[in-house]
């Protein structure tokens, strides 16, 4: 028999679902909201790409975990806001090429403490 530790160094994980009505309350609340500030794209106009609301002063740091091979929107921040990356993946070896982050690390970012 399979103990509960066991799973977890398996990478299985057992919890109770979410009640279909409390999934639905949470849907009916999330909408777009418009504040004072446009909207700009930072990163590439599809995957890799974000739109942001154009309130970038004073944000020092960006924290991207789960890259994979595409760094478009953290190198995009830099040349536009001058913002540094710290990223996080690990699936890659690295980071993606031609972008130097101020950091990464290669682990992913999950729910359990361990080499991965």
């Amino acid at each position: 028999m399979i103990n509960a530790i066991q799973w977890l160094e398996q990478g299985i994980y057992v919890e109770n679902a979410t009640p279909s009505n409390m999934l639905r309350n949470l849907a009916e609340k999330l909408h777009p909201v418009k504040t004072q500030f446009d909207l700009i794209r930072i990163g590439s106009a599809h995957d890799g790409g974000y739109l942001l609301p154009n309130d970038l002063v004073g944000i020092r740091a960006c924290f991207s975990p789960g890259v994979a091979d595409n760094s478009n929107f953290e190198q995009d921040l830099f040349l536009k806001a001058g913002i540094e990356s710290h990223l996080a993946d690990f699936s890659v070896q690295g980071p993606p090429a031609g972008f130097v982050p101020k950091s990464f690390l290669k682990k992913y970012l999950g729910s359990v403490n361990n080499d991965t």
